[in-house]
């Protein structure tokens, strides 16, 4: 049903799109901009 609709939609991959100025902010960041929780630890996936 519906679910398994949804699981395929977030299963397909999709191109970020991010402004050349967002790109550093983005690196920089240190906290959740949604909760504003500071994250734990550096992601491996961040370079």
């Amino acid at each position: 049903g519906e679910f398994l609709t949804i699981q395929k939609d977030l299963s397909t991959s999709a191109e970020i799109i991010i402004a050349p100025g967002d790109i550093r902010e983005y690196n920089e960041a240190t906290e959740c901009w949604i909760c504003k929780k500071a994250f734990l630890k550096l992601s491996s996936e961040v370079s």
